[in-house]
């Protein structure tokens, strides 16, 4: 039996490699009793850093100063919204466990969800690399680029 894992700023990146590198045993290590606190505190720190991602990203790919202060925004409004989204999805998740059989409380529920919070910085980065010219097409097949077309061919009068 491996130790219990402990969320908490000190041990991020070692739960991270942990989650990475053997996701069984790293989901075995929760503790279903586990405090909320330090859990919370993962996810707002995983949202922090990829708050500063996703800021960093389009803070250069914007031109225009809305587009600069919406990117600075990021790393203030994407870890409350994680942190609150991160009860909800926890919720979600307990309820499916409960309809599968589960037994844990709600707590070991919020332990997986902060537990996978190390994806965060992930999903930042591959929100770039997927939304870059590179990586987009205009026609129906592949990535489709909307967002950027959209933006391109909307009209304000």
């Amino acid at each position: 039996s491996c130790a219990s894992i402990t969320f908490s700023a000190g041990q991020l990146f070692a739960n991270a490699k942990r989650l990475f590198k053997n996701p069984e045993d790293f989901f075995a290590s929760l503790d279903p009793q586990g405090p909320f606190g330090p859990a919370v505190l993962n996810v707002f720190l995983w949202a922090v850093i990829s708050g500063i991602l996703f800021g960093a990203i389009a803070f250069i790919g914007s031109a225009d100063m809305f587009g600069k202060i919406a990117a600075v925004a990021h790393v203030v409004v994407f870890p409350i919204v994680a942190v609150v989204f991160s009860f909800i999805g926890a919720g979600v998740y307990h309820v499916i466990c409960k309809i599968l059989g589960g037994q844990a409380p709600f707590r070991g529920s919020y332990q997986v969800v902060a537990g996978i919070s190390a994806v965060f910085p992930i999903s930042a980065v591959a929100s770039f690399t997927f939304s870059t010219p590179a990586f987009t097409c205009d026609s129906h097949s592949g990535w489709s680029g909307w967002p950027a077309r959209f933006r391109r061919d909307t009209k304000v009068s």
